[in-house]
């Protein structure tokens, strides 16, 4: 059954950015889940006293791990380190040893720590902590990964720009994400593999023209092959946008030569078939040996775009020969 467009559209989002937390982040692989769900203590029977986060933002094990070695309830819960003792909550912690002189301040910090802290009548769970009163939803996360690995303050308008297009543009959203990575520099180029030392330097020349290194701005725009594409697409928009200095503001100015709302969307859509499409001859070049021609990859980012754009767009219908010969009028019907 096919999901519904904005499902489809944030599922892209957090898989692309499940990549980069556990592929292409250059570093940024933090727990971000820690930063967004937390344990919300009742009765305590199902939180680790030492092992979960239950009070302050890390646990007690990590902050106290000399006290952690010494105690005799590592694996108990909460509730099982204390008692209600008229009508008051006493902490009862139990140690396999006496205290090293240095270790009693530790002891008197973690008492400080959880002093004010008591089970109650209700039961333990997890809270959603960038919107605690309405709970988990899909836009939240959304929102969080967004913030998160894409800090708009640091965007100039082209970049602002071309990433609320690219994920409201109706098309599939494998190729959003593909086009979000695109973006970021966080497709497997061989560039990217040599930083990573999965490959030699000496191997890492583009597979289409062999002259210079395969890097996501050269793959897509410098190359022979993507600039000849990029030349085709422009002529057959009746645009004429020449090659840009990266690939972000190669989508500002082409979806900017549209004249409306709905031809911004039609040149959005071409310019997302051209990035797949660039993205699907390079790997088939590389895996199957298979050698396209520019008029072979123009073919596909016509018929591409014509189907993306009918699929979800168009209220009329549009044949195939009239989107190639002329898009712009289709685009207005």
């Amino acid at each position: 059954m096919e999901m519904e467009a904005p499902y489809r559209r944030r599922r892209g989002l957090e898989e692309c950015c499940c990549s980069q937390i556990w592929g292409w982040s250059g570093g940024k692989s933090g727990n971000w889940l820690s930063q967004v769900v937390k344990r919300r203590m009742g009765g305590g029977s199902t939180i680790s006293f030492w092992k979960d986060i239950w009070v302050g933002d890390q646990t007690l094990q990590h902050r106290f791990p000399r006290l952690y070695g010494i105690s005799m309830q590592q694996n108990n819960s909460v509730r099982e380190v204390g008692n209600w003792v008229e009508g008051g909550w006493r902490w009862e912690l139990l140690w396999r040893r006496n205290f090293f002189a240095w270790e009693e301040e530790l002891v008197r910090e973690l008492e400080d720590v959880i002093r004010h802290m008591a089970t109650t009548e209700e039961e333990d769970r997890w809270v959603w902590i960038p919107n605690e009163a309405d709970g988990f939803s899909v836009k939240s996360l959304y929102v969080f990964l967004e913030g998160m690995f894409l800090p708009t303050n640091h965007l100039c308008d082209f970049e602002r720009f071309t990433f609320k297009k690219i994920w409201k543009t109706p098309v599939p959203s494998k190729v959003c994400a593909l086009a979000w990575q695109v973006c970021l520099d966080r497709i497997p180029t061989k560039e990217n593999l040599v930083s990573r030392k999965i490959m030699r330097r000496e191997d890492a020349l583009c597979p289409t023209c062999g002259e210079t290194i395969e890097t996501v701005r050269h793959l897509f725009l410098h190359c022979r092959f993507a600039s000849a594409v990029w030349y085709r697409v422009n002529r057959w928009l009746g645009t004429m946008v020449v090659i840009p200095h990266d690939i972000i503001m190669s989508h500002g100015l082409l979806v900017g030569c549209g004249g409306n709302k709905k031809v911004r969307k039609g040149y959005s859509i071409v310019w997302l078939a051209f990035v797949w499409v660039i993205w699907r001859f390079r790997n088939d070049r590389v895996f199957n040996n298979i050698n396209g021609e520019v008029e072979d990859a123009m073919d596909s980012i016509q018929r591409l775009s014509w189907q993306w754009y009918l699929l979800k767009t168009a209220k009329g219908s549009s044949l195939l020969y009239e989107w190639v010969w002329n898009p712009g009028d289709c685009m207005l019907r």
